[in-house]
């Protein structure tokens, strides 16, 4: 018979250890997602976070470097302004000092780029009757990618005055 997904996997804290330390040796992990899988798996909460200290002094898991490559990932790859990028960190609940630094090392223009080019190539297929309402609609868009509202403005006004 089929599983039930829901059903935990228990496993011993000796197993959890060495599977995590498996998976952060393939691809980076921070607390927050070691400390889900380690509930999933039924490690009790003072197991746990013996289990976390133990992966964080012997660096298998460092959420400043977790958080600099999330950073750079989602910029490169998805497109995702900083507000985007910041909720997203929290989700896995990294520090917001953690979260600043590793949003501090996107250099602004770098943003702004990003923002120029999602909107030159949305621009194109958005429809609408009238520019205000393809104005708002690419307003929308840049919001729901992370960009800031003033950002977003002067990128428009710089499009739409090039047509």
């Amino acid at each position: 018979m089929y599983k039930n997904k829901e059903e935990k996997k228990l496993i011993s804290p000796q197993q959890a250890l060495s599977r995590l330390m498996e998976l952060c040796s393939r691809s980076e992990k921070c607390t927050g997602d070691a400390s889900v899988l380690l509930e999933k798996w039924g490690i009790t909460e003072a197991t746990r976070a013996s289990i976390l200290q133990t992966l964080v002094e012997q660096r298998y898991i460092d959420n400043r470097r977790y958080a600099a490559a999330f950073v750079r990932d989602k910029m490169v790859h998805n497109k995702w302004g900083r507000r985007k990028i910041f909720d997203a960190l929290r989700m896995k609940r990294l520090p917001s000092d953690v979260i600043e630094e590793a949003l501090s090392a996107i250099p602004s223009e770098t943003e702004q780029e990003q923002l120029i080019i999602i909107l030159r190539r949305k621009q194109g297929s958005v429809k609408a009757e009238t520019k205000y309402q393809k104005r708002d609609k690419l307003v929308r868009y840049a919001l729901s990618k992370g960009f800031l509202l003033e950002d977003i403005l002067e990128v428009i006004d710089e499009i739409m005055a090039e047509k």
